[in-house]
């Protein structure tokens, strides 16, 4: 319920042009939205995946593969993405598929993607060897990061440690035979 107020000013001689001043006090009902909210800005959002070899790793003699995978888990195109892998101290670059160009200055990766689609994924691999220093002990961790030009925040990335270091030795059991004295 409300209660209306009305006001007139008497000075006006003429009734019908008379200013009125109206109130209306009282509970108003509370407006209900109507259609629907705007649609939210299509936007590519980039998801980073790094897999590698469990450690811990000893043999520079080996090949240590990495996995990258980058998806596009939003809800637009992701053009122009660069995705760079920046290899850590203790590893020597070997190869890399899916494109990627290695620059030895600055011990980084680099491949560019020109469009990644809507739930689309671009995979490659990358392959180093241990550096003969690092054997001694020590971690790598390679970092990987993604980006493009519309993608919000800061680069998508993901990472993956080994542990690096000498063989433990296994411990073996030695058997020893001690006479054992007869009774007298």
């Amino acid at each position: 319920t409300s209660v209306q107020y009305k006001m007139a000013s008497v000075d006006y001689p003429n009734a019908a042009l008379r200013p009125v001043l109206q109130i209306l006090y009282g509970f108003l009902p509370t407006p209900t939205p109507t259609g629907t909210p705007p649609p939210a800005v299509p936007e590519p959002r980039l998801r980073v995946s790094k897999t590698g070899p469990e450690g811990p790793l000893y043999d520079s003699d080996v090949d240590i593969r990495y996995n990258i995978s980058v998806q596009n888990v939003g809800t637009d195109v992701a053009t122009n993405v660069v995705i760079t892998d920046d290899l850590p101290l203790g590893v020597v670059y070997v190869s890399c598929t899916g494109g990627g160009n290695y620059n030895a200055e600055e011990h980084v990766i680099t491949w560019d993607v020109a469009s990644l689609g809507i739930n689309d994924t671009s995979q490659m691999e990358v392959n180093v060897k241990l550096a003969d220093w690092i054997k001694a002990g020590g971690v790598v961790v390679n970092v990987v990061s993604a980006d493009c030009p519309r993608c919000p925040g800061d680069p998508a990335g993901g990472q993956w440690t080994i542990w690096v270091g000498p063989p433990t030795p296994t411990p073996t059991a030695e058997v020893i035979a001690t006479p054992t004295p007869s009774p007298t």
